[in-house]
């Protein structure tokens, strides 16, 4: 059994067009969607990059900091042992009083 369809060359030729303008237009709107995308990554990096800076300064600021406070308790441990060492040898005189209380005199 034979079918037989006639159709005119310009009906498919429009209709072929029609789908390759589609095909076009779709094309446009991904090529357009990519851009984007492109410009969107482009200003996540400029953001990226300006976070990193400044969390580099802060890093900067808080280690200068951290220096800091480390020589302030370097300067407190040296106060705390001289106070500890004079109330030692305070109590050692004391003790040695205590024990001899004629020795010199």
């Amino acid at each position: 059994m034979t079918v037989q369809a006639e159709f005119e060359l310009k009906d498919v030729l429009g209709q072929i067009q029609r789908q390759l303008q589609q095909s076009n237009n779709q094309l446009s709107e991904t090529k357009q969607d990519i851009a984007d995308v492109r410009v969107d990554i482009a200003r996540l990096d400029g953001k990226i990059d300006r976070i990193e800076t400044e969390l580099k300064g802060e890093i900067k600021s808080v280690s200068e900091k951290v220096d800091g406070l480390d020589k302030r308790i370097d300067t407190q441990e040296f106060v705390n042992r001289a106070v500890i060492s004079g109330l030692i040898v305070a109590l050692l005189a004391g003790a040695f009083k205590m024990l001899f209380p004629n020795f010199l005199g």
